[in-house]
């Protein structure tokens, strides 16, 4: 990650212009890299003077101004540096990190953004339905959309990870929402079914997932072990889902007091929002499910807009791969790249950062777009390990949404690229990565990632 290299530049500038004549004074202080709030005072920055300054007895600008000029970095990563009050150094990027960046990706391909934070602990992912024997609410919905999606994420953060979904009767419905039932089963809770201590003793990590109005205390999980062993237990409650139409609430039972079930929201508005609207919302709140919104294509559906960028994306690649058919002569065009010519650029791509170089000699407002985009790719790493220690997939949710966001600007700022062929095999080398970034967090949610829309 950029922030992670520009971090090492800035700790190895400390080192030279501060702690060599006071040692250990950083020592307790990580130098922490964020993003700026604008694009006119650079795209990173650091606050580290701020933090040092009273341990040095210096003002928090002069401090930063210090270190600034003890940075050592060539302006192929970093273009230009300031210093801003009240002691903030930031740092406007050159073109090399975003290429690597790109290359990156394109080596790591569907395993771009994964991670070993889990360190093959196995972790047991309980999730009991309020009413397992009946028919599935959305709130149970919600329950077990989270579990699947909880899992998918340990598992991509290097967790062995293994579901239990206590639902009876309910197969059919968990396979029509893309919950694996090949990695867990349906049955009653492992702690209410005689299961053997040993059963539960070989995982690292116990969670169970409670619905909301359905909270209780932990499990009986503890009176399972041994007093000498203490795994690790943990309770999520997912919180309230309130079903909205044409900006109206409705109530989540009829007349004769049937509950809304999932099944007829899946019938709705499909597998894909349910997923999506279920999964967007930190565990911790209410969500407002708007069915009509779950059903539009169009950007406000952020399920629809995600699935949409990824299909762009497809398509962009297809002009360029597939043969075209002319319609009133109906003579078919050869596709502007062979095969051969295709696999040339994979191994292009893969093997030397160099070959996005023409990509970043655009205009200003292309580039602005281009360097947002990038940025945004490049962070899914650390978005994937952050959502995974707050337990909340759906942050990448909202990630995937700011991916295709970005990807929509500079879509539209294109008309300005040349059409020279290094500029046009620099951009598809882009899309792919995009794809790929697009198409490894919906496998996460669980979504469909569609070729065509």
């Amino acid at each position: 990650m950029i922030k992670d290299k520009l971090r090492t530049v800035v700790e190895q500038a400390l080192k030279r212009a501060i702690t060599a004549g006071n040692p250990g004074v950083s020592e307790s202080l990580p130098v922490v890299i964020g993003k700026t709030g604008c694009a006119e005072n650079g795209d990173l920055t650091c606050g580290i003077a701020l933090k040092l300054a009273a341990r040095l007895h210096k003002s928090p600008i002069n401090l930063a101004e210090e270190i600034a000029s003890a940075i050592d970095v060539s302006p192929n990563y970093v273009c230009h540096i300031t210093v801003a009050a009240p002691g903030f150094i930031n740092f406007y990027l050159g073109h090399g990190w975003l290429q690597e960046a790109l290359q990156e990706i394109l080596q790591a391909g569907p395993a771009f953004g994964k991670s070993n934070i889990g360190a093959s602990r196995k972790v047991l992912i309980e999730y009991v339905s309020a009413n397992p024997a009946g028919n599935l609410g959305i709130e149970q919905g919600r329950g077990a959309v989270y579990s699947s999606c909880l899992s998918n994420l340990l598992s991509f953060t290097g967790h062995q990870v293994e579901q239990h979904l206590h639902i009876t009767d309910s197969r059919e419905l968990l396979s029509k929402l893309r919950i694996d039932l090949d990695l867990g089963h349906c049955g009653s809770p492992l702690h209410q079914s005689g299961a053997l201590e040993e059963d539960l003793s070989s995982y690292d990590h116990l969670i169970t997932v409670q619905v909301a109005g359905n909270q209780s205390p932990v499990p009986g999980w503890k009176s399972a072990f041994p007093e000498s062993y203490t795994p690790e237990l943990e309770v999520i409650s997912t919180q309230t889902v309130h079903l909205q139409r044409d900006g109206q609430f409705f109530r989540m039972s009829d007349s004769l007091g049937a509950e809304v079930t999932l099944a007829a929201v899946l019938d709705e508005v499909g597998v894909d929002a349910v997923r999506y609207f279920l999964c967007a919302s930190n565990p911790n709140n209410a969500i407002n499910f708007d069915l009509e919104l779950a059903k539009q294509s169009s950007r406000k559906n952020s399920s629809f807009y995600i699935q949409y960028a990824h299909a762009r994306c497809c398509a962009i690649l297809r002009n360029a791969l597939e043969p075209a058919l002319n319609i009133e002569s109906g003579i078919e065009k050869a596709p502007a790249i062979s095969q051969d010519q295709w696999q040339d650029y994979m191994d292009s791509y893969r093997s030397s950062a160099a070959t996005f170089t023409p990509l970043f000699a655009s205009t200003l407002n292309v580039l602005v777009h281009l360097k947002a985009l990038v940025m945004h790719l490049q962070d899914l790493p650390a978005e994937v390990e952050e959502a995974a220690l707050l337990r909340n997939p759906g942050r990448l949710a909202h990630y995937a949404c700011q991916v295709a966001t970005n990807l929509q600007r500079f879509h539209e700022s294109c008309q300005q690229l040349s059409t020279s062929q290094d500029v046009s095999k620099a951009k598809l080398g882009l899309i792919v990565a995009t794809r790929q970034v697009l198409a490894n967090v919906l496998g996460i949610i669980g979504m469909a990632a569609p070729e065509k829309m």
